[in-house]
């Protein structure tokens, strides 16, 4: 996101961290007074034939997080 903010292609709104890992000299960032929370979710591609490991984990996250 921030390779679109330092294109000017706009603005946006992210976790701290993802801004600290991604970090630019070139873009400003705001802190916001409100802390936010956000449901995290685990994504992947419908049609693609995930592979076992991957499988397993979403497995794990499903059964003991969700």
């Amino acid at each position: 996101m921030t390779r679109c903010v330092a294109s000017n292609s706009g603005v946006a709104v992210m976790m701290e961290k993802v801004l600290n890992y991604y970090r630019r000299p070139d873009v400003v960032a705001i802190p916001l007074k409100e802390v936010f929370t956000s449901r995290i979710v685990i994504t992947y591609m419908k049609e693609k034939k995930l592979s076992k490991p991957a499988k397993m984990f979403i497995r794990f996250i499903e059964k003991n997080l969700s």
